[in-house]
């Protein structure tokens, strides 16, 4: 009896066993499963035709890619059209080579290649060696023909170069066509910002493939803007891989690392110390012109101090990367003390004394609950209050 009790519990042991080995697995292939639709969203394609100089396709071409800062390369040969398309490439520059028997070798460098862009490059190979070779430099961005959708990008270096208050990287949805700044008039969870006149609760919002929406709309994560590669901002004709929201979608993607350590750290800060005092507060003032007896002659109370710093590298040169981003936000602020009106301690010790048999009153409880902080000065006789009244 025994041994069967013990062969059960074994069982028991190894059932419990493949039953998470079972579901790890499958928490694998769903992970798996799920990283083409964000590379989609955050990756970009190369397409393209290689001809020979008459304009006719040259199948069996080797077209290789390699990212200009990790020096991946992927490599496909064109089809019996001279068609080639490499898809989930990151965000970067690359050089594009095209090798073809009988045929020189061409080299397009530095073209840049966008978020969730179809990049097309096309190549007329010129007939000689392989071992001679065609350079071809990257000119001006050219009209998108691959995608229908309509959108505005905004790259690292813009993105350091503008003035952005707070530093916050969502404000730029106001640089694109059809965004309008509606804070203080919509009071509704988004960046306040309209986009072809839908609510901005409408928009949606995604940081490196994933969804950076709240349930309620607006924003769940503001990214150290030093950190961000590229804002984009899609607002017509945007594909069904970018989610449900009605108005503009933001796909903010981060750095990456490279072969080149890069790296920043910085310091904002605005102090009330450096600040001039408020006009009117100045042209109001009838008592000392010390601020350190008059304090209504001080600035406002506002320390803000915004600091941190990124930094990306290699691990593995060529093969394993690393990126880390911090931020820290400290704000203080406190508004210029202003003269109050307050009962006399007098009158107050009088409502106390007329209530004393009633120790259910209101009155009397606040007033011998909360007594005045200072005794003022005073400012109105009874019979002035009763006159001017």
């Amino acid at each position: 009896m025994n041994s069967v009790k013990n062969y059960f519990e074994m069982s028991t042991r190894l059932f419990r066993g493949a039953s998470l080995c079972g579901c790890f697995v499958a928490l694998l292939l769903l992970a798996f499963a799920a990283m083409p639709a964000h590379a989609q969203v955050t990756n970009g394609v190369f397409t393209g035709t290689v001809t020979d100089p008459q304009g006719a396709s040259v199948g069996g071409a080797e077209v290789a890619i390699t990212n200009a800062g990790t020096n991946a390369t992927v490599t496909v040969k064109t089809n019996a059209d001279g068609l080639y398309r490499i898809s989930e490439l990151a965000v970067g520059t690359y050089r594009l080579t095209v090798t073809a028997p009988g045929f020189k070798k061409a080299l397009k460098t530095g073209v840049y290649l966008n978020a969730g862009a179809i990049e097309r490059v096309d190549f007329k190979l010129e007939l000689g060696q392989q071992t001679e070779t065609v350079m071809v430099e990257a000119g001006a961005v050219q009209v998108q023909t691959e995608d229908s959708r309509l959108s505005t990008t905004i790259g690292a270096g813009q993105i350091s170069n503008l003035p952005l208050n707070g530093r916050n990287v969502f404000d730029l949805m106001q640089l694109a066509p059809g965004a309008v700044d509606a804070r203080g008039v919509s009071f509704e969870n988004g960046h306040g910002t309209v986009v072809n006149g839908l609510r901005p609760n409408f928009s949606g919002f995604l940081l490196n493939g994933s969804s950076d929406k709240g349930l309620s709309g607006g924003i769940v994560t503001t990214p150290n803007a030093d950190i961000v590669q590229e804002f984009q901002e899609l607002t017509l004709s945007m594909s069904a891989q970018y989610g449900d929201s009605a108005a503009a979608i933001v796909n903010v993607v981060t750095k990456s690392g490279t072969n080149t350590l890069h790296g920043s750290v910085y310091e904002f800060f605005r102090n009330s110390a450096l600040d001039a005092n408020n006009f009117f507060r100045n042209a109001n003032n009838t008592g000392d012109t010390d601020p350190n007896k008059n304090p209504s002659l001080k600035p406002a109370k506002l320390n803000f101090n915004q600091f941190g710093g990124t930094l990306t590298g290699p691990i593995w040169k060529d093969h394993l990367f690393f990126t880390a981003s911090y931020q820290g936000d400290r704000f203080v602020t406190q508004a210029n003390p202003t003269p109050i009106k307050t009962e006399a301690p007098a009158w107050r010790n009088a409502i106390i004394a007329f209530n004393a048999g009633n120790p259910s009153s209101v009155a009397a409880k606040l007033y011998s609950t909360f007594p005045t902080a200072s005794p003022g000065t005073p400012f109105q006789t009874l019979t002035q209050f009763v006159q001017s009244g």
